[in-house]
């Protein structure tokens, strides 16, 4: 029986677009033993049209001491294209007849298949249920993030920083909201948040409970959306801790009442540009082992 599996660059806000301007910074030894014992473990390797000829572009001019290059370059490859009619690029074969009758055929020949990148042709095999494993190689690990965030997040998304350190600045800001969120001071969350700030929930993150993610924007939206945690009539709490997620801060812990401990609330992505807040991506609380974070934390004294 044949298994497909797949592996593929990913941000924590979900993008996969152009991964060679923001990945390369992210590349560890121990990344790229990953990729090689994914590649090792795989018969077959499976492609989208797009990511085969970016990889066809690259990979055959690379010579063996590249790392990964043998392994990519020796692989059996499958193309899944009505389009492509000369693939060019050593043991390669193109599939033209769609997703469902391409697996019938990698069945028949395939044990194992590797699908590297292919967003659209990724969605399709989870949709009609014939994924078996999806491996994030990525800097943060995500099991509901979108492949098409780029489009509602705005033009922007493709200026990625290199680099794992936040700058000073960025840290102050950090740190301002905060104690923003944790006092719940609306004024001061206010003078925080951009104008055009935007703001998504993933599913389970920050009081969401819908099935699929969901967006907002605006200073007055934002303000509005929060003010039930931040201020109503509940008795909430919330604390904050800081970390790291593509250089984006940070995680949030809230305290109902009745309750000795605050517990994992959301991992809140936040994006500074120019002194303040123009993005806050919220994923939710099953993330915070991917950064060490512990599920609940003791109020102190």
């Amino acid at each position: 029986m044949i298994h497909i599996s797949a592996t593929m660059f990913l941000t924590l806000d979900g993008v996969m677009e152009a991964p060679h301007l923001w990945h390369p910074a992210y590349v560890s030894e121990e990344s790229l033993a990953v990729l090689a014992g994914q590649l090792a473990g795989a018969t077959a390797m499976l492609l989208g049209r797009r990511t085969y000829e970016e990889f066809a572009g690259y990979w055959p001019h690379q010579p063996d001491d590249v790392p990964l290059a043998a392994e990519i370059n020796g692989i059996r490859k499958y193309v899944l294209s009505r389009t492509l009619a000369n693939p060019g690029w050593g043991d390669t074969t193109v599939l033209g007849e769609g997703v469902q009758a391409a697996v019938r055929t990698l069945a028949e020949r395939e044990e194992r298949v590797l699908v590297a990148g292919s967003a659209r042709l990724v969605r399709e095999l989870l949709d009609r249920g014939l994924l078996g494993v999806s491996v994030a190689a990525v800097t943060s690990s995500v099991q509901r993030a979108r492949a098409g965030l780029r489009d509602r997040l705005g033009p922007d998304r493709a200026r990625w920083r290199r680099g794992p350190a936040l700058t000073d600045h960025e840290t102050a800001v950090l740190e301002r909201y905060m104690r923003a969120i944790e006092a719940a001071d609306h004024r001061a969350l206010a003078d925080l948040l951009a104008p055009g700030a935007r703001v998504s929930h993933q599913p389970g993150a920050g009081g969401h409970h819908g099935a699929e993610p969901i967006w907002y924007g605006g200073r007055a939206a934002i303000l509005e959306r929060w003010a039930p945690v931040l201020h109503g009539p509940y008795g909430m709490s919330l604390r904050m801790t800081p970390t790291a997620a593509n250089r984006q801060p940070a995680a949030t812990y809230i305290r109902v009442p009745g309750d000795g401990h605050y517990r994992a609330f959301s991992l809140s992505v936040v994006t500074v540009e120019g002194g303040l807040l123009t993005e806050l991506a919220q994923f939710g609380p099953e993330l915070s082992p991917y950064f060490r974070l512990p599920g609940v934390l003791t109020p102190p004294g």
